[in-house]
């Protein structure tokens, strides 16, 4: 059933065909649906909620395109684990690192995103917790901050990502089947979970679960001394693993990927030291050699494995002053951190009646194929409104100093306002902008080959554009606490890393690889 605050048959059936669909897949992984009904309730308060057969899900949260197949078979899935099957808070929160892997994961596993969303998650781990802030599973009750979400949910979920692993697809459906027969309407706990996979498998899981719910921490791998060596009947691969926390070893069944011409050939290898040697034999020559290249173990990831930020940057600011919004109003935006990927979370972004945008973003006789601002002209501000300019003010040399634009509170990100326009800016809070030193890098030549020209010193290809400082581009608030190496993708203009000089008083941004600009690629070959 579907009870929507306002009718819409067609959002109404989607959700029904959608509910019918997961309900057939949980009754072959799990059981039979628990309940008689299952109904999804639009609720005035943007919430998202799983109840016995049923969820309370916002109007917002309930239009977004994704929610179908992410958050609403979560929620689903809580008629199982939490509804059904109640969680002993005494002894940890089990339910909500199970519900994200049999719902959020899996479906991302089936789409052949798994491997990203593994990532996501123990970077969440990696980026959030911090000894100070860390607690085992079996303390886990409910998320209240980005700490206790990535360790109650994220790590809970990649605990039960290395237990399939370990057991195989098949064994794992058995043990979580027998776990739901034997606690159907009843209290349990971690230890009821191992002792079904215990008699499902045979195999004692203590060790297993004593590493993963009662201990805190995760390894750090390291990877080192890799050589190659030629022998009669092949090659003979060796290497040296080590965990490079300052805990104990972790006891791990590490994923290798071999690369060799044509194939990849993937090995485990047994880790319960924090450092080993280790040697494989094959046939064909090696090429790659890759550590966890899918994140099937609950670790940190190395500084080279987190992909940047999405974040917003005006290096070259503009301000607009929009003089239909209420003077001394702030609103809070939610920005989804990477629309392709819903799993990086989202973020809070000020907006109010002054904002920063590019000032190439503005013409005040803009061409045809122009689709920025102009007079007259609309925009939509990324993750916010379709603004129009009314009006620009000038200063005695003829520069563009102000615009004066109004905007369609109608057309606010997420509401599911049709109208369009070609035009998508990214902006920053005037008030609430901090300042940063980015430093813009180009390459260091302007001939590809500076030295293959006869008789024409390469210092004469010298490109004095190579590096150009801009010393106070205007960032998004979120970014003020930002650390040395913190890597960042700002919007429409690259990719950009936090210098090893910056400091929180002053913050140094060095761009690494540039983004194309479609205008400026036809204004230059016009």
């Amino acid at each position: 059933m579907a009870f929507l605050r306002t009718p819409d048959e067609n959002l109404a059936n989607k959700y029904l065909e959608t509910t019918a669909q997961y309900i057939e897949m949980y009754r072959k992984l799990i059981s039979p649906y628990p309940f008689s009904k299952f109904a999804l309730i639009e609720n005035f308060w943007e919430t998202g909620y799983g109840m016995a057969s049923f969820t309370l899900l916002g109007e917002q949260i309930i239009r977004f395109p994704f929610i179908l197949h992410s958050s609403y078979p979560h929620e689903l899935l809580h008629n199982y684990w939490g509804n059904s099957v109640y969680v002993d808070f005494k002894s940890g929160n089990w339910c909500e690192g199970i519900t994200v892997y049999m719902a959020d994961h899996l479906i991302k596993e089936q789409r052949g995103q798994g491997a990203d969303y593994r990532r996501s998650t123990i970077q969440k781990y990696t980026d959030y917790v911090t000894p100070q802030n860390d607690f085992p599973l079996n303390k886990f009750l409910a998320r209240h901050d980005a700490a206790s979400e990535a360790v109650g949910y994220g790590k809970c979920m990649m605990t039960w990502n290395m237990l399939r692993e370990d057991v195989g697809d098949e064994n794992f459906v058995k043990g979580f089947q027998k776990f739901y027969r034997d606690n159907k309407f009843k209290f349990a706990s971690f230890n009821d979970i191992r002792l079904a996979f215990e008699d499902v498998c045979g195999r004692d899981f203590k060790p297993f679960f004593k590493q993963w719910i009662d201990r805190t921490g995760a390894p750090e791998l390291g990877l080192s001394k890799v050589k190659i060596k030629k022998v009669k009947d092949g090659f003979k691969l060796k290497f040296i693993l080590t965990q490079n926390q300052k805990e104990d070893a972790f006891v791990l069944n590490v994923p290798v990927a071999v690369s060799f011409k044509g194939k990849v050939k993937i090995e485990k290898v047994s880790m319960t030291e924090k450092k080993q040697n280790y040697e494989l034999s094959f046939k064909d020559r090696p090429l790659l050699l890759q550590i966890d290249p899918q994140f099937q173990l609950f670790r940190k990831l190395n500084y080279f494995e987190i992909p940047p930020s999405l974040s917003k940057m005006v290096l070259n600011p503009l301000k607009i002053t929009i003089t239909n919004y209420p003077e001394g109003q702030t609103e809070e935006l939610e920005l989804i951190n990477n629309p392709e990927d819903e799993t990086s979370g989202s973020r809070s972004l000020p907006f109010g009646r002054e904002i920063y945008i590019e000032r190439d973003d503005f013409m005040v006789d803009p061409p045809k194929k122009f689709f920025r601002l102009g007079p007259g002209r609309e925009s939509r501000l990324k993750g916010a409104y379709i603004i129009k300019c009314e009006d620009y003010k000038l200063d005695a040399q003829g520069n563009v100093t102000e615009l004066l634009c109004t905007y369609d509170p109608e057309t606010k990100s997420g509401s599911g306002v049709s109208r369009k326009v070609k035009g998508v800016l990214h902006w920053v809070s005037a008030e609430h902008a901090i300042d940063a030193e980015v430093r813009i890098y180009d390459r260091l030549f302007t001939d590809e080959d500076p030295v293959g020209h006869k008789d024409v010193d390469f210092k004469e290809f010298l490109n004095h554009d190579s590096l150009k400082v801009i010393p106070k581009a205007k960032l998004e608030p979120s970014l003020a606490k930002v650390q040395s190496g913190d890597k960042f993708q700002f919007q429409r203009l690259g990719y950009f890393c936090v210098d090893k000089d910056s400091a929180s008083d002053n913050l140094i941004f060095n761009r690494t690889v540039s983004l194309k600009d479609s205008w400026a690629k036809k204004k230059g070959n016009r």
